[in-house]
């Protein structure tokens, strides 16, 4: 006798519907995931020109930083008043060179807000030179701004990417945009209520330019730290510094255990054969 079996019932429409659209969804998925990705390794890829352009700092920055710190070291010296001037043609550059390019650098229209900031700043000591020397102390950030592109582009050397090299990164970092220059608002500001060498004052224009100026830089500053907070650079410090601290330890540990191996199997032996 035959059994009979009963025939599995079609696939409704709408089933088969709703099949397609799933799977439909998921290609999608996939589409749009695959362009993400496609988007972050693109975002993380340098182009040209900013590789260009943090090429051209790499060879300018040392020379800045190194007269920088001549001004701050010798306050009374002509050093300060060069600087003003190479620091305004190398500022003002930059800008058009960013303002024509504007892939040049990551968040353009903020180095732009950046770079007029500090021209207006720079523009103080051209009018009264006895302040020279604030372009020196302003100036001497751009030896972190040295170091920030250098491990940015040289990754290639070790020391640039290591745990201590990142430890003066930060310390820069925090010492110099986020304790130097607040204390320099108050400087600048006691120095612009002193009078001037000829007896007069300070106009409250000059003053609020100057004062107002270095505030910004400081809120720029501020905002610099957020970005790299934001893309995890401190988290990433804090881990490359502990994990390297746990290398050195393991390190120390298993030469420790080691050389205690190698003295009990030498006492061992000695009682042995003794």
């Amino acid at each position: 006798m035959k059994r009979m079996v009963a025939a599995a019932p079609a696939p409704s429409a709408s089933a088969a519907t709703r099949r397609d659209g799933a799977k439909h969804i998921t290609q999608n998925e996939d589409d749009s995931g695959g362009a993400a990705v496609t988007r972050r390794k693109h975002h993380h890829q340098d182009s040209p020109a900013k590789d260009l352009h943090d090429k051209v700092n790499l060879y300018l920055l040392p020379w800045l930083s190194l007269h920088a710190a001549i001004g701050c070291a010798l306050p009374g010296s002509g050093a300060s008043i060069l600087l003003t001037y190479v620091l305004l043609a190398y500022i003002g550059v930059d800008l058009v060179w960013i303002l024509l390019v504007p892939d040049a650098v990551p968040q353009a229209w903020l180095i732009q807000l950046h770079h007029v900031i500090t021209i207006a700043l720079l523009s103080h000591p051209l009018r009264y030179p006895e302040h020279a020397h604030f372009t020196a102390w302003d100036g001497i950030v751009e030896a972190h701004t040295l170091l920030l592109i250098a491990r940015r582009r040289l990754r290639q050397w070790p020391l640039l990417t290591s745990p201590i090299v990142t430890l003066v990164y930060w310390v820069s970092f925090i010492g110099m945009r986020l304790v130097l220059y607040p204390a320099l608002v108050y400087v600048f500001y006691l120095a612009m209520c002193k009078p001037t060498p000829s007896g007069g004052t300070y106009p409250f224009w000059e003053t609020t330019l100057v004062v107002g100026s270095q505030a910004l830089l400081c809120v720029f500053n501020v905002g610099f730290l957020y970005l790299s907070l934001r893309r995890k650079k401190f988290l990433y410090t804090y881990e490359a510094y502990t994990g390297w601290l746990a290398k050195v330890y393991k390190e120390y540990k298993e030469t420790l255990h080691e050389s205690l191996s190698q003295e009990n199997l030498s006492s061992l032996l000695k009682k042995r054969f003794a």
